[in-house]
């Protein structure tokens, strides 16, 4: 039986989460539940982008899906580290307002993408 092709979603991300991830600290990525999003499923997988230097990716695979109203109902659900904190800082879903409008959120809603770094990735 042939094996079925993973289908790979391509995004960008800041320098700072980017490190997080491969650092097996930050599981969970937070995105808008737009059109785009709305085709990701459990089992695909996201090859991000570093924004800093654009030739240095990530593979993850996506291991749960979660759609939240908010993202501060989301907030309350994760632990803050697997958000992309450090244990040291503060959490405040409003700083999810820096990339998404308030407005945009209502309209879409959020989306909790929980992965883990693809067997192979350092």
């Amino acid at each position: 039986m042939e094996e079925e092709k993973k289908i790979v979603h391509k995004m960008h991300l800041q320098n700072e989460p980017f490190n997080a991830i491969k650092d097996k600290k930050k599981t969970v990525e937070l995105r808008l539940f737009d059109d785009k999003r709305k085709e990701i499923q459990i089992g695909d997988q996201i090859l991000f982008i570093n924004l800093l230097n654009p030739k240095l990716t990530l593979l993850v695979d996506v291991i749960g899906l979660c759609v939240y109203s908010s993202f501060e109902k989301l907030y309350a659900y994760y632990d803050k580290v697997a958000l992309g904190y450090n244990e040291n800082e503060p959490a405040d879903y409003k700083d999810m307002y820096q990339y998404y409008k308030e407005d945009e959120i209502k309209e879409y809603g959020v989306l909790a993408i929980e992965m883990k770094l693809h067997e192979g990735e350092n």
